[in-house]
């Protein structure tokens, strides 16, 4: 094989990766098999930039139904999420549960100097994903 050659297909093969690897969106890596890095952690991400369409992608079930008409008909939710949300920094605490459901603790702190922990419940799905199905305040230790 000529030099030449050789260099065609390695840049051939560099285009095909570069074009594969653009086609992958944030909502494909939703909904990878990791829990946590496919779903706790870009539905916080959503939440601080405040794409309601982004956050029901990570939300099944009857919580999703509830969450719906505050996600879709309350116009000043986006920007009430960025204003809460926004620069947030999210660390996972306690993780319990099961092989199909899992207990998540997330500690939130917040720019404005305050911190919550929420307790996500999410299930996993026939696909391999993780969706949100409740969402509470509290800690998994209840000392």
């Amino acid at each position: 094989m000529t030099p030449i050659k050789k260099l065609f297909q390695i840049t051939i093969f560099i285009l095909a990766t570069i074009v594969f690897v653009a086609d992958i969106t944030e909502a494909d890596i939703a909904y990878s098999g990791d829990p946590i890095n496919g779903t706790v952690l870009p539905f916080f991400d959503a939440l601080g930039a405040g794409d309601v369409q982004r956050i029901e992608t990570y939300l099944t079930g009857d919580f999703a139904k509830a969450m719906s008409p505050i996600l879709r008909d309350n116009q000043a939710y986006p920007d009430t999420l960025r204003d809460q949300y926004e620069g947030s920094r999210v660390q996972i605490g306690d993780i319990t549960g099961s092989e199909f459901r899992l207990f998540v603790e997330v500690l939130v702190s917040f720019n404005d100097g305050k911190s919550s922990t929420v307790l996500l419940t999410l299930i996993k799905q026939e696909d391999d994903t993780w969706k949100i199905v409740d969402q509470a305040q509290g800690s998994l230790n209840r000392k």
